[in-house]
């Protein structure tokens, strides 16, 4: 294939020698999501024509796109993301403000519409049109599956709650791209959620609960028929992962693949018998991790949700598949990407048309966030970058390392070393959640560290997901290890690096969100004075603040895991007097997950004890980075820089 460039045009950045402006780190990427259509003849993409300018979708045709784009922007609305469901028809999410400020826990700012494009005529038509952004409603829109036998048509679902309340289980519709009419296809029903349905509509799987046994219970259900069928059932109690991933893999409609545990530590991909409800036989595992998840055809027009393998994730990521001739087929595609990407790493394929010939690729790296390629009339085209003002040469380098614990337990974790020599001052940067798995190909934040001099370490502490079920209950199933145990696997990854020479002993700092951000208050605590300075952003300053908002919610091992991990991990408002270093305070005053009064709460108490500190507020920020902004993400970037390089 021959290489060919297409450069959009991007706000324009005069490129200097390290390290690189800190609007470089607080802008958004400038190009992203892109796809295209389903008959090849269109390409579509997400572009940020200016540092602060709202999403704008293009769209160009694959055999001129030096031509100049169809562009959609929003006017009091702006675009979350688009996704083509048909030859000349696209789905675009936006959204809009409606509250200056949130409501309660997990209540944002925002209310969201779906709206249709039909490029043929230029012409937009809301699927949610008798829904009312702003009203005492909240509706959830979405696109369920493409119909490759019925091209006109889509799945479509529909959910709706009062705002402040839990969504009721969505209804799903038949709707049709041309005439714009919806019929009904299943009704919400409280008994059976997360339906999943196969390429023509017919609903094959859900999921239910058993109040009286406080048991999740799978179903499956034939085409054609009306009667779910129990196909496993698993206590709220229980820990193990259960996940049908395949449509029925024999003629008796009795097979499936799933992932699960069964009675393992870590997840495997197994065959499932559903009529006999057993295991018939493991198909693969991997012994220090689970699986990372389904790996399904890249061509989701024509074989959606067509199962393939599974994917693994350590120090990348991995594909393993299935062995028969449509993945053979895969495979060999994605070897011979891989030959011909400029520096592959994680190359995916992430849109296709509806006969695989036109297609687009993107490859992602430690030092690369993301380059998109064309291929069209076997030729590949180079389209753009994430984020095109950082080069790869300028970024760090990221290894994956373990290490013992302060019990030995070994510890895994992701290390960004910058340009330069030895020993370095370092941040460490834990993980949000904690109950998450962290998976790190780019990663701007410790690459923003590391651009800047710092080497950065990402410890994947116990309680993390991914790493089996003991590694995970190691975090609460005899007390709450926060601020013990498991901020020792943060604190011992800082002295490995030490020890090993790549590390100023001198110069350590943490920086660290949301549980990052209550691991940096306890850090500031350290006894032996291991860190510096430390940086909260959006913390958990008060566990049981944090867990009466949801608390009365839970049940089974979730009530456990997230009982016994506040009530007994170290509470940080409790500490205070034992803060022996200064520290920053960033918060959101919009934050949905952790409200802004935790960081009021705790600041107050510094104020009054005089202890050291700097405090800075992000106006209109809420939890997550795409809800950030660019000016709150500079603030964020420049104050922390500053703080942590002048800090005593």
């Amino acid at each position: 294939m021959k290489l060919k460039l297409f450069l959009p045009v991007f706000f324009i950045i005069n490129i200097s020698a390290d390290p690189y402006p800190i609007d470089y780190w607080a802008v958004d990427p400038g190009m992203s999501n892109v796809n295209v259509s389903l008959n090849g003849k269109y390409i579509s993409y997400e572009k940020k024509a200016s540092k602060r300018s709202d999403v704008q979708l293009e769209i160009l045709q694959t055999d001129n796109l030096s031509a100049e784009p169809f562009v959609v922007t929003g006017d009091v609305m702006e675009i979350i993301t688009s996704d083509w469901v048909g030859d000349d028809q696209l789905i675009i999410i936006f959204r809009q403000q409606v509250r200056d400020s949130i409501e309660g826990f997990n209540q944002g700012i925002y209310s969201y519409k779906a709206v249709k494009l039909d490029l043929n005529t230029k012409k937009f038509t809301e699927l949610d049109k008798n829904r009312t952004v702003g009203s005492g409603k909240v509706f959830s829109t979405r696109v369920t599956n493409v119909l490759p036998d019925d091209p006109n048509t889509i799945l479509i679902s529909y959910a709706e709650a009062q705002r402040g309340q839990t969504f009721r289980n969505a209804s799903y519709y038949k709707y049709n791209l041309k005439t714009g009419k919806k019929r009904l296809v299943l009704k919400g029903n409280e008994k059976y959620f997360n339906v999943q349905f196969d390429n023509d509509a017919n609903p094959i799987s859900s999921t239910g609960y058993d109040e009286r046994s406080k048991e999740y219970i799978y179903y499956t259900r034939e085409p054609g028929s009306s009667s779910w069928v129990e196909a496993y059932r698993q206590s709220i109690n229980d820990y193990e992962d259960f996940e049908i991933v395949s449509t029925y893999v024999d003629d008796n409609k009795s097979k499936v693949y799933v992932i699960a545990n069964n009675g393992e530590d870590k997840t495997g991909l197994w065959l499932y018998d559903l009529k006999n409800k057993k295991y018939i036989s493991k198909i693969y595992s991997d012994n220090v991790k689970d699986l990372n998840g389904p790996l399904y055809h890249y061509n989701q027009a024509k074989y959606p949700n067509e199962f393939i393998g599974v994917t693994t994730f350590k120090d990348r990521f991995k594909r393993i598949f299935l062995n028969n001739d449509l993945t053979f087929e895969v495979e060999a595609l994605y070897y011979q990407l891989e030959e011909i990407i400029p520096n592959s790493h994680t190359v995916s394929i992430v849109s296709s048309d509806y006969d695989s010939k036109t297609f687009v690729v993107k490859n992602t790296a430690p030092n690369d966030p993301g380059s998109y390629y064309l291929i069209h009339n076997n030729q590949i085209t180079y389209l753009g970058n994430e984020k095109p003002f950082l080069k790869s040469e300028d970024l760090a380098s990221l290894s994956y390392i373990s290490y013992p614990s302060s019990d030995g337990q070994i510890i895994y974790a992701y290390v960004h070393t910058p340009k330069g020599n030895g020993p370095h001052p370092l941040v460490v940067m834990p993980h949000g959640g904690p109950f998450v798995e962290e998976r790190i190909l780019f990663d701007e934040w410790p690459q923003f560290f590391a651009n800047n001099g710092y080497m950065v370490i990402q410890p994947q502490y116990r309680g993390s997901y991914g790493y089996g079920i003991d590694f995970h209950k190691k975090a609460f199933i005899n007390g709450g290890e926060g601020g013990k145990k498991m901020q020792d696997d943060l604190d011992y990854g800082a002295k490995y690096l030490i020890e090993k020479g790549q590390v100023d002993k001198d110069n350590v700092y943490m920086f660290g969100w949301s549980y990052g951000g209550y691991t940096s208050l306890i850090a500031s605590m350290n006894k032996e004075k291991l860190y510096k300075c430390t940086v909260a952003g959006a913390a958990v300053a008060d566990l049981i603040q944090q867990y009466n908002y949801y608390g009365s919610r839970l049940d089974g091992a979730q009530k456990v895991r997230q009982e016994a991990y506040s009530k007994d991990s170290v509470n940080p408002i409790d500490h205070i007097d034992e803060i022996k270093v200064p520290l920053l305070i960033i918060h959101g005053d919009n934050d949905q997950r952790v409200p802004i009064k935790h960081a009021y709460k705790f600041v107050e108490e510094l104020n009054k004890k005089n202890i050291e500190h700097e405090f800075i507020v992000l106006e209109g920020a809420d939890h997550f980075l795409g809800t950030i902004g660019y000016e709150n993400m500079l603030n964020m970037w420049d104050s922390s820089l500053k703080f942590i390089k002048n800090c005593n």
